[in-house]
């Protein structure tokens, strides 16, 4: 897809042709019919003693080989082949030149918390039961066979417990219930039908909706699990992600707390994004004191806003809320609940790995690193965010210059073509020179969009014949 500048230049393109036609005709008339009268003798340097209409002519002939529509032409696409090419070095799939400029004017960055900050790879810390009667392998076992139904990170953690604690306590050869009816509401939770009961899991506060618990039961549940976590030696309550378990009928059975580690570099890629005069906002479906311990984690304080307990809609609600209010916004995100916000985004950014859907959505996929770890950047997804926004700001200034280089050579080359300095100087072009010019002002644009600035130069993006990097193993896919 071109960028808006692209066909601006296009469009100015076609009438220059014109125009330059339309000088050529003119100097010519002017020197064959009116140039002697104006300025004696001009013309025979111009024609070498041929003659007015010779002289005229060669000047014509020169207007229309100085000019130059090419290097307007050739301003745009030239920086984005670098930049494109530069991008799939540093592990960024862009899908158009247009994504690259909408890159450039980015101010504020929206993150995804789970798999795009955080590693997307949690473990159950803490279970609570609703009485003694249960064991905390009874609300594993019934969560894990609902969560199996889901691709969310948070199900394969529970999953992974609910398999440990039930060999733990009945032997190995006791397998997870199987979950029949499954459905799934994004944002709150899933629901299936186990051992003949209707068990819902997500957030507790869908749970006790949906089971008919008096209200407030499943938040009580789900502190309880948080400070078991605490009291074993796991993270502090108040970073853990909560999720309670109930039963149709029967109420809410248990809750259970989950925590994931910050990615490595995490905090120096959103620094990184702070450095770069952009404001930061984690938009996250997780409750708000694990968003606010998170962001407390980032140690970066009063620069990064963090938004918990979102859905889906209530994350393209506030993209587009700070849109109205000027904001340019890149979205960066891995999970489905991502995908409105990331089409709601002045540029969506999907981390590679999550749902197909998220990655469609997005304009820019952000592919990791190579196996050798040099081209993808500090932070995972955050990092590389950082790196097309600083690849769309470099690709951009060099389109500035070509189309000002191009603009400037032209005003200046078509007058000289056209016999200005000829009266004062004696000055004038002949076809050769003018045709020489011709290329050297593409070759310019050319090379100026060479040197395009990489983000973390040729250690990170390697030469351009090192070919793409290849694409990491899938990690689980947020559903949720």
């Amino acid at each position: 897809r071109a960028a808006p500048v692209q066909r601006l230049a296009d469009a100015v393109a076609g009438p220059f042709v014109y125009g330059v036609m339309a000088a050529s005709a003119t100097t010519f008339a002017f020197w064959n019919f009116a140039g002697d009268a104006f300025f004696p003798g001009a013309l025979l340097e111009a024609s070498g003693g041929a003659g007015a209409t010779l002289g005229a002519l060669k000047l014509a002939t020169d207007v229309l080989v100085v000019a130059c529509p090419c290097a307007l032409g050739l301003a745009t696409p030239t920086a984005v082949l670098v930049a494109t090419s530069a991008g799939a070095r540093l592990g960024l799939l862009l899908r158009g030149g247009d994504v690259l400029e909408a890159s450039a004017q980015i101010d504020t960055v929206a993150l995804d918390k789970t798999g795009t900050i955080t590693e997307g790879k949690p473990r159950v810390t803490g279970v609570a039961c609703a009485s003694d009667e249960l064991t905390s392998a009874d609300v594993l076992r019934l969560a894990a066979a609902v969560e199996s139904t889901t691709t969310h990170p948070l199900a394969a953690a529970v999953e992974e417990a609910a398999t440990a604690a039930v060999t733990a306590d009945r032997g190995p050869q006791n397998t997870l219930p199987r979950a029949d009816d499954a459905e799934t509401s994004p944002g709150r939770g899933a629901a299936a039908n186990v051992e003949g009961k209707r068990v819902y899991v997500g957030n507790p506060e869908w749970v006790e909706s949906q089971v008919g618990a008096p209200a407030g039961s499943a938040a009580a549940l789900s502190a309880t699990a948080a400070d078991n976590s605490e009291a074993t030696g796991g993270p502090a309550a108040a970073a853990c992600s909560l999720v309670a378990v109930g039963i149709g009928g029967e109420g809410i059975i248990g809750a259970i707390a989950l925590a994931d580690k910050i990615r490595p570099g995490a905090a120096d890629a959103v620094r990184r994004l702070v450095d770069m005069g952009l404001k930061v906002v984690i938009l996250s479906g997780d409750r708000q004191p694990a968003v606010d311990a998170i962001a407390q984690e980032l140690g970066l304080g009063g620069n990064v806003v963090a938004k918990g307990g979102l859905l889906p809609a209530d994350k393209e609600a506030f993209v587009k809320g700070i849109q109205e209010r000027g904001a340019k916004v890149a979205m960066v995100g891995d999970g489905i609940n991502d995908a409105p916000a990331l089409v709601a985004a002045d540029v969506g950014m999907a981390v590679s790995g999550g749902m197909e859907a998220t990655a469609q959505a997005a304009g820019v996929v952000l592919l990791g690193d190579n196996d050798d770890g040099k081209s993808g950047a500090a932070g995972g997804g955050v990092g590389q965010a950082a790196d097309a926004i600083e690849l769309g700001r470099s690709a951009l200034s060099k389109i500035r210059q070509n189309l000002g280089w191009a603009l400037a050579y032209n005003l200046v080359g078509i007058p000289v073509a056209a016999g200005v300095l000829l009266p004062e100087y004696g000055i004038s072009l002949n076809p050769a020179a003018a045709g020489a010019m011709m290329a050297l002002s593409s070759v310019a644009v050319v090379t100026n969009s060479l040197l395009l600035k990489v983000p973390g130069g040729v250690e990170r993006a390697g030469a351009p014949g090192d070919g793409l990097i290849k694409r990491p193993s899938a990690r689980p896919a947020q559903a949720r």
